[in-house]
């Protein structure tokens, strides 16, 4: 409080553009976020790269941050120069915890889409494949009940986007419990897929089904 009665500016911006709210934020200062706030910072404050207060709080994980955000009004919808979500944030650092709070008492929407289209579904099966993909697919599929069904702008389904997915091709210097961990991977995600309806015939707009991307990519 001292350097605010001695005139510094509560809106001041870094060469990034962050406030001194985004940096509470950043560093999980959540006494410094309420104070701020009272008096009168702007809870919607972005950074250059249209990341808000909220981004950065959901980013690094910290709960309270996040509470005192969305009590002054913060957009939970808001996107950054990436098109992403805070939910999206949230859940691409593995913040389960914070998405659950966002997804069941602020009724955010798990099928959100972002400028191309894509869903938290598609962007999940677009990972690398490997054990934490997995349990990230199961979160939004299994335990939130993410919509499976959903196309993209070009009529691709999530299934299209698994089988584009080439990061399991580098097989070469593998030993043989590695490939079958990676095959292993590959499965289960695929099952969740097909048992939540993502239709393996589905033609996208290039009349291609996932089964014609996964070869054209030479997915096998």
């Amino acid at each position: 409080s001292d350097l605010i009665d001695h005139g510094a500016k509560i809106e001041a911006r870094d060469r990034f553009k962050r406030t001194p709210l985004i940096h509470a934020c950043m560093c999980g200062n959540a006494n410094v976020v309420s104070y701020l706030l009272r008096l009168g910072a702007n809870a919607n404050v972005f950074d250059s790269s249209l990341n808000t207060a909220l981004h950065y709080a959901v980013a690094y994980g910290w709960y309270f941050c996040v509470r005192l955000l969305l009590e002054a009004g913060a957009d939970l919808n808001c996107v950054n120069s990436w098109q992403t979500t805070c939910l999206a944030i949230g859940f691409l650092k593995g913040h389960y915890g914070l998405c659950d709070y966002l997804l069941t008492d602020h009724g955010v929407d798990i099928n959100f889409k972002n400028e191309d289209g894509l869903t938290l579904v598609m962007l999940t099966v677009g990972l690398e494949v490997s054990s934490s993909a997995v349990e990230q697919l199961e979160y939004v599929v299994t335990k939130h009940n993410a919509d499976c069904t959903i196309v993209d702008a070009n009529g691709s389904n999530a299934l299209h986007y698994f089988a584009a997915n080439t990061t399991g091709q580098n097989t070469q210097y593998m030993d043989d419990d590695a490939k079958r961990v990676l095959h292993n991977n590959y499965c289960k995600m695929a099952e969740i897929l097909l048992a939540n309806k993502c239709d393996p015939n589905k033609m996208n707009n290039k009349a291609q089904t996932p089964l014609m991307v996964a070869l054209q990519t030479k997915n096998f």
